[in-house]
């Protein structure tokens, strides 16, 4: 089964943040939903790091296991498409190892704090 790695960015003002939540949607799951709509089963998504409510992503990386060989140029293009009214795009897919893993192979983490 092929490991994608995915590069996202998203406006995190409708969402209770990236994981999952009892109350309020998330980001994990509008995206977890759109992948679901292509593979035609339950998929879960693993991401570097999380997100609270509100806070925006530019650069966020997941990966997921795809139930099948698929181009990774035509699942990028589907998962924008489900995604397109969502604020939230998937900028890359890549095949990857199957031992990657986002959050713990992860180098580096930034985070910019802006108040207004």
């Amino acid at each position: 089964m092929p490991r994608l790695k995915c590069i996202v960015e998203y406006d995190g003002t409708k969402f209770a943040g990236w994981q999952r939540q009892l109350n309020g949607r998330s980001v994990q799951e509008a995206i977890e939903q759109a992948i679901e709509r292509i593979a035609e089963k339950k998929i879960v998504i693993f991401g570097a790091g999380r997100t609270d409510t509100g806070v925006h992503a530019v650069h966020q990386v997941f990966h997921f296991d795809f139930n099948k060989d698929i181009d990774v140029k035509k699942i990028t293009d589907a998962l924008n498409f489900h995604l397109k009214n969502e604020s939230i795009s998937i900028l890359k897919t890549e095949l990857i190892n199957n031992d990657f893993d986002a959050r713990r192979d992860a180098k580096l983490r930034i985070y910019k704090y802006v108040i207004i």
